[in-house]
């Protein structure tokens, strides 16, 4: 069980790398699937699917392609009606096929919509971005580095119980070691990397940010509300570009963050 579960975590990884660096369609295409495949798993978990696959399944898993075909090829201001798209789809299979789905069945159709095929287009979303060949990087690093922190300071000094009777494992200290010590890897990536990464906005303080990729004082987008515009707070880290076809990072920033936290209090 050891020997299969460390080749294929192997292979998974190698398949990982080569198809985020290739980026463009080839990752496009790679999330895509991916999205389909834990989708699939969490309808199969929560009820939707049902013996078969059903209308429920193939309208979410058609709204995430639509999705992810929208952020590749769309303007930001697509985005959000592409998701709206979806729940409206699997409303209107609710409505005309009642009582086929429960109300319970087509909120999980939704949440794996968005739990599973808009989280993971964050990494197509962020490996896009100017410099998005380095910043990509630190959605795995930061819930990597975080998850193993966390489980070192909880086992060392773990005293503090964070949720004793949801968990009793996990500690205070864990939690606290998990985020510091993703910061702190952040930081050292970004000074390593610093002189090949294109976008000078990228520093060691903007990496160990545990909430963001860019702090408040730089927002990514102007009073004007497009790329490269100045704000009261000067110009953006994206000024100069020419063009950006994907959506603001701020999001993935704060999805780093959530990542960062849910497996800090993963471990003791």
């Amino acid at each position: 069980m050891f020997k299969t579960r460390l080749i294929s975590g192997i292979v998974l990884v190698i398949l990982a790398l080569a198809t985020i660096i290739c980026s463009g369609p080839v990752l496009l295409v790679t999330l895509i699937g991916v999205s389909c495949i834990g989708m699939q798993e969490l309808y199969r978990a929560a009820g939707v699917h049902e013996g078969k696959t059903n209308g429920l399944e193939i309208a979410g898993y058609l709204a995430v392609v639509i999705y992810y075909l929208t952020i590749a090829y769309l303007p930001v201001s697509y985005h959000l009606p592409a998701v709206i798209l979806g729940v409206l789809v699997m409303m209107c299979i609710f409505v005309f096929t009642y009582p086929k789905y429960q109300n319970k069945q087509i909120m999980t159709a939704f949440f794996g919509m968005i739990y599973v095929g808009v989280m993971l287009s964050y990494i197509y979303q962020t490996r896009v971005l100017p410099g998005g060949a380095f910043l990509v990087w630190m959605i795995f690093l930061c819930s990597w580095g975080c998850d193993t922190c966390a489980y070192c300071v909880g086992v060392l000094i773990g005293k503090h119980k964070m949720a004793p009777v949801l968990s009793p494992k996990k500690s205070i200290e864990g939690a606290v070691g998990g985020v510091l010590g993703a910061a702190l890897l952040g930081a050292i990536y970004a000074a390593a990397t610093g002189a090949y990464n294109p976008n000078p906005a990228h520093t060691p303080l903007i990496y160990a940010s545990p909430a963001s990729s860019w702090p408040p004082s730089w927002p990514p987008y102007g009073s004007s509300g497009g790329r490269g515009a100045t704000s009261r707070h000067g110009p953006s880290p994206c000024s100069g570009q020419s063009s950006c076809s994907t959506s603001c990072p701020f999001p993935a920033g704060w999805w780093w963050a959530i990542r960062r936290w849910k497996y800090a209090v993963s471990w003791r």
